[in-house]
């Protein structure tokens, strides 16, 4: 992971993360491994800006249903990601409630924000 900070005002500008997840078991027809990279980035900073929602959004659940999927095999069916996966415990408890709670929260920032306890607790 790498992250971008102003070196004044230690705001974040960009950060970036690659991960790479291999099976339990190479055994199988499935993948040998999987390679996330993530980058984030902070485009006219304290400039104001305009979100328009896109006009084909799709449930939050859904994507994190696929998600579910694509790590669930990749490490032997363990782990949730959305409610009616196959994990369980705390962490999956943890990660449904914070789903749920992005998926209500809509647009609104704070309440996104307030999401985030749900991770922490």
């Amino acid at each position: 992971m790498d992250v971008w900070t102003g070196k004044d005002d230690k705001t974040l500008r960009k950060a970036a993360i690659a991960l790479t997840v291999e099976p339990k078991s190479s055994s199988g027809s499935g993948p040998k491994s999987v390679s996330v990279s993530l980058t984030f980035e902070v485009d006219d900073l304290n400039q104001p800006q305009t979100v328009t929602a896109p006009s084909s959004a799709r449930p939050l659940s859904e994507l994190l249903g696929q998600v579910q999927g694509l790590f669930g095999s990749a490490l032997g069916g363990a782990g949730s990601l959305s409610g009616g996966g196959t994990g369980s415990g705390a962490a999956s408890t943890k990660v449904d409630a914070y789903a749920k709670c992005i998926e209500s929260a809509g647009g609104d920032a704070q309440k996104l924000q307030d999401c985030q306890s749900l991770l922490t607790k």
